[in-house]
């Protein structure tokens, strides 16, 4: 039936300029077929300015019928087409994923149920990207094991430090504790021969007097 006859994507445009098929846009390829074959379509962080044109071949009951698109991902209300067309413009679109419905109504009240058009998606920038994520924990990991590391090496550093401070303490103490052996020592030894010598050398004095 007629009725069930829905609009196709006719026209793609990037920031207001008309795309073909098999056109390169920045190197790449957006579509290589029939609009009316296209179900995704993917496109870089820098072409996120996109207005998509629909027709109908229903013209019978064109003149009769309200039409209305939603972006889900973007917003979830529905939005009338620009007046005397059927284009639904879209600028600043964040890196995502999003899906284009349509629906129709005659009396603008009772609506159809949403078809779903075509599927957006928006390529993040090579730096929002998995890879790149990816590399971001790479190097965070790298990052926080080399700081461990460092910090560990630190510590082993002032350890040994401290060891080499204190077994140098040690040694001088050792070293001040032996002449202090050898200073009582000798003092010992030379009391005795003190108390020996000097009445040995009062008798001499005796008798040489």
């Amino acid at each position: 039936p007629k009725e069930n006859i829905n609009p196709v994507l006719s026209n793609i445009y990037l920031f207001n300029r008309k795309i073909a098929v098999g056109e390169r846009v920045d190197g790449k390829i957006i579509f290589n077929e029939a609009l009316t074959a296209v179900k995704k379509l993917k496109l870089p962080f820098n072409q996120n300015a996109i207005s998509l044109e629909l027709s109908s071949f229903n013209y019978l009951q064109q003149d009769n019928r309200i039409y209305q698109y939603q972006l889900d991902g973007l917003s979830d209300e529905w939005f009338d087409f620009e007046t005397g067309t059927m284009k639904a413009n879209f600028t600043n679109l964040d890196s995502k994923t999003y899906h284009f419905y349509i629906r129709h109504s005659v009396d603008n009240e009772s609506w159809s149920e949403q078809s779903l058009l075509l599927t957006l998606v928006i390529d993040p920038p090579f730096w929002r990207s998995n890879w790149a994520i990816l590399i971001y924990i790479i190097i965070s990991i790298s990052c926080i094991y080399l700081w461990q590391a460092w910090l560990k090496l630190r510590r082993k550093t002032r350890n040994q430090l401290i060891l080499v401070n204190e077994q140098a303490i040690q040694a001088k103490e050792l070293d001040e504790l032996k002449t202090r052996f050898f200073t009582n020592v000798s003092h010992e030894f030379r009391t005795p021969i003190s108390l020996i010598l000097t009445p040995s050398e009062q008798l001499l004095q005796k008798e040489t007097d």
